[in-house]
């Protein structure tokens, strides 16, 4: 006879909500300290999900607010955080990409506008050596890549197989160079930015 173990059916921990909806969630990387939302108010926040807390045990905790990071102009759609866990970059309703520092709570950089996408960023993601690329995934079709230490404005690459609306774009840290893109036209692209292709 086989015991199983039941699935989880009540939350160890709770963050402090917004009224707005929460489109996009992102753990740090390993080991994860912190959690980011973004949601419908424009606004990120980043919480420590796990406070020390001498609460009765089997009770639900609540996770703490650090920080509000805010410069959208529209909904936050997705999230990435940086291997280092120093950097995410975040994307939205507004058609922009923001890098940001977390120490500083300040963007460092924002891709967009008249070379960007020209409708709302659905997805971003790290790519390239060192995290050096930011990968986009718009409702205009395209998937951007963004250089992410040069002052450019410009796109270095524009891909625009896609036949409708990109959803999804995710990248390995076993093969950084490799950008899978996934669309509402129901097909799955992968793109070697090593070779520009």
């Amino acid at each position: 006879m086989t015991t199983t173990t039941p699935f989880p059916s009540t939350p160890i921990a709770s963050l402090p909500g917004t009224p707005y909806p929460i489109h996009a969630l992102a753990y740090s990387a390993a080991p994860a300290a912190y959690i980011l939302t973004g949601s419908g108010d424009r606004a990120i926040r980043l919480y420590n999900p796990f406070p020390a807390s001498g609460g009765p045990r089997g009770a639900v905790q609540p996770g703490k607010l650090v920080q509000t990071f805010e410069a959208h102009g529209y909904e936050v759609l997705d999230l990435c955080v940086a291997s280092d866990n120093a950097r995410f970059a975040s994307c939205g309703g507004d058609r922009s990409v923001f890098l940001w520092d977390v120490a500083t709570a300040k963007t460092t950089r924002r891709f967009g506008g008249q070379h960007g996408h020209t409708a709302r960023i659905n997805t971003v993601a790290f790519a390239g050596v060192d995290e050096s690329v930011l990968v986009s995934g718009s409702f205009d079709a395209s998937v951007r890549l963004w250089d992410a230490k040069a002052s450019s404005m410009k796109p270095i690459q524009v891909l625009s197989e896609a036949r409708d609306a990109v959803q999804v774009v995710l990248v390995s840290p076993a093969r950084p160079a490799e950008v899978l893109a996934g669309s509402v036209d129901g097909r799955v692209r992968c793109y070697d930015i090593r070779m520009g292709r």
